[in-house]
Order: structure tokens, then C-alpha cells, then sequence
């Protein structure tokens, strides 16, 4: 099985995923997710978002199943991009793409610090993968990581707390 890309409008990730799981046996859809933590007046919060708003990601045989399996599911053609293709994912974006998430498709959290300049992720699913960040906002408590979907590069958007002094 391969994996390939398809785009839809941000927000309409899970049903994008849903309509093709009810219509398509032969293809399995799925929405990558990232957790994020948040304060608010009660307390710490845990979300969970698209790690790339309007990415929907398809198993399939070949590109030309997926393509018959988004031709097939009903109601797609709303929430799709105008000339969105199934685009094939290379044998890295998708070897990183399950290593971040694993079978619960959820990236966990991670916390890190920045210490004599260089980023170090002690927890989470960017422990040991700091090389790939290519940069942190701080203010969103999120990382970004570039990922190669066919022709285009995106931003895989992954939650991460940095602290100044070093992580125990």
C-alpha cells in the first residue's frame, strides 16, 4: 500500500475522511492530528487539530484507486480544493509522517528547551527528531516541520512547549 495526499477545505478534514471511508473499500482515509496544550481561566486544556488544515491522507493500491475512490465518494466534490489531486506522499513523508503520529494518528505533545542555542525535545513525538523542526512559534506553542506532498511543500503543525532552562 501507498500512501498519497489529498486536499480539501481546512475544517472539512474528518469528513472528507469519512465520506471516502463509507464509499471506497479498497481505500483507507485518514486526517493526521497534532495535540496542542493551552491555558485558559480553568486550567490547562488539551486540543487536538489537523497537523496540516486541509490534508487528508489516503492507503491505497495505486494513485489511480485513490483517484477512482474520491471520483466515487458522494459529496467530496464540495469540500475538495478546486483542482486538488491525489498527490503521492514519498516513502520519507510517509515513513515521518507514521513515526510522529504511530496507530492512534494523534502526535503527542512534546515539551523541549532552548539551551546554549540549540533546541533540545525531551518529551513527545519530536524527541529526538529536533533536526526536522524548522521553526517554533513560541506564542502558538507550536512547531513547524516542512514536508515534501508532490510538488508542493507544506507545514506539519505540531504542539510544543520550549522552557529556557533544561527540560528534567
Amino acid at each position: 500500500m501507498a500512501m498519497f495526499a489529498l486536499q480539501v477545505q481546512p475544517g472539512c478534514e474528518a469528513e472528507a475522511a469519512s465520506l471516502l471511508n463509507q464509499r471506497a473499500e479498497d481505500v483507507c482515509a485518514s486526517v493526521p492530528c497534532s495535540e496542542f496544550q493551552f491555558m485558559s481561566n480553568s486550567g490547562l486544556v488539551d486540543e487536538v487539530h489537523p497537523m496540516v488544515p486541509g490534508l487528508v491522507l489516503l492507503e491505497a493500491a495505486d494513485v489511480a484507486t485513490g483517484r477512482k475512490a474520491c471520483r466515487r465518494a458522494r459529496g467530496l466534490a464540495d469540500l475538495r480544493n478546486l483542482e486538488s489531486q491525489v498527490e503521492e506522499l514519498s516513502a520519507d513523508a510517509a515513513e515521518l509522517l507514521l513515526a510522529l503520529c504511530g496507530q492512534s494518528n494523534v502526535a503527542a505533545f512534546s515539551e523541549g528547551s532552548v539551551a546554549t542555542g540549540s533546541l533540545k525535545v525531551k518529551h513527545g513525538a519530536l524527541a529526538g527528531r529536533e533536526r526536522l523542526v524548522g521553526r517554533v512559534s513560541n506564542r502558538r506553542k507550536c512547531a513547524y516541520v516542512p514536508l515534501n506532498v508532490g510538488n508542493a511543500t507544506v507545514e506539519l503543525q505540531l504542539g510544543l512547549r520550549i522552557t529556557r532552562k533544561e527540560c528534567k
